[in-house]
C-alpha cells in the first residue's frame, strides 16, 4: 500500500474536520487500507456516510474487519450487512468480481481486492467541493485504477474536473446514457490523465437505485453497463 499518501490523506481529513467544526467523525475508506495501492483494479466512490444511528463506534480511516457494506450493522433494527444499500452494494461487488475474474471470495474481494471509499467522507455530504477536488486530486495522481465507479454525480463531476482542468487530459462519454430507473441514468466515460486511461461509470446512488432488482429495467441497465466495462477491459489487454 501507499503508506505515505494514506497518512497525508488522513491528516488532510483531520485538518478539514477541525476547520468545519464537525462533531460526528467522518469516514474515509470502507475497506482495508491494504487496498490503497496503485495496482488496484477498481475504485468505488460512494456519495457520503450518513449519520450513525446505532451508537456503535464506526471505523474512521479504514475498515480492517471487513468491508463496511458487508460486516457492519447500520440501523438498530436491521441485521448486520442487511441494510438496503448494503444488500445492493454486495450484489454490485459480486458482479464486479465476476467481470474482473477475481478468484477471491466476495468478502475478500470487497475487503482488499478493490478500493472503496466515500467521495465526501464527511457525514451528510458536508465537505466543501474545493477541498474534495484537491483531496482526490492528490490521490488520483498516484492511484488511478482502470475502473472507477461513482455512485452519484458529485464524484463523477469531480473526476471530470480532475481530468480536464488539472491534468489537461480528457474526459469523453463513450456511449449513450443508459436509462436505469425512472429519471436516473448510468453514464460511462473514458478519463485520460498523464497517459493513463480509466473507464469512469456514474451510477445512481444505491439509496434510490434498486441495483439488485431482478427482471426489471435495472437488470437490463446493469447488463448494458457491464458490457461496456468488458469492452473497455478487452481494449486494454
Amino acid at each position: 500500500m501507499n503508506e505515505e499518501l494514506f497518512t497525508r490523506s488522513c491528516a488532510a481529513l483531520d485538518k478539514e474536520y477541525d476547520r468545519l467544526g464537525q462533531t460526528e467523525r467522518f469516514r474515509f475508506l470502507t475497506c482495508s487500507k491494504q487496498a490503497f495501492r496503485a495496482d488496484i483494479p477498481a475504485l468505488i466512490l460512494d456519495k457520503y456516510p450518513s449519520s450513525n444511528e446505532t451508537g456503535e463506534a464506526d471505523p474512521v480511516y479504514f475498515c480492517e474487519k471487513g468491508n463496511a457494506y458487508l460486516v457492519e450493522r447500520w440501523f438498530p433494527d436491521v441485521s448486520t450487512g442487511q441494510a438496503k444499500i448494503q444488500r445492493r452494494m454486495k450484489s454490485f461487488f459480486q458482479d464486479l468480481k465476476r467481470v474482473l475474474s477475481s478468484p477471491l471470495s466476495v468478502s475478500e474481494f470487497a475487503d482488499h481486492g478493490i478500493l472503496s471509499a466515500y467521495h465526501d467522507p464527511f457525514r451528510g455530504g458536508t465537505g466543501k467541493r474545493s477541498f474534495l477536488n484537491t483531496f482526490w486530486r492528490e490521490i488520483l495522481q498516484e492511484i488511478q485504477p482502470p475502473l472507477i465507479f461513482s455512485f452519484g454525480k458529485p464524484g463523477y463531476d469531480m473526476l471530470e474536473n480532475h481530468a480536464t482542468r488539472f491534468c489537461s487530459g480528457s474526459f469523453l462519454q463513450v456511449a449513450p446514457e443508459i436509462p436505469a430507473q425512472g429519471t436516473y441514468y448510468i453514464t460511462c466515460a473514458v478519463m485520460e490523465c498523464h497517459g493513463r486511461k480509466s473507464l469512469v461509470t456514474c451510477i445512481p446512488s444505491l439509496a434510490r437505485y434498486a441495483y439488485d432488482k431482478v427482471g426489471s429495467t435495472q437488470e437490463a441497465a446493469n447488463a448494458q453497463m457491464w458490457n461496456i466495462v468488458r469492452q473497455f477491459l478487452s481494449s486494454k489487454s
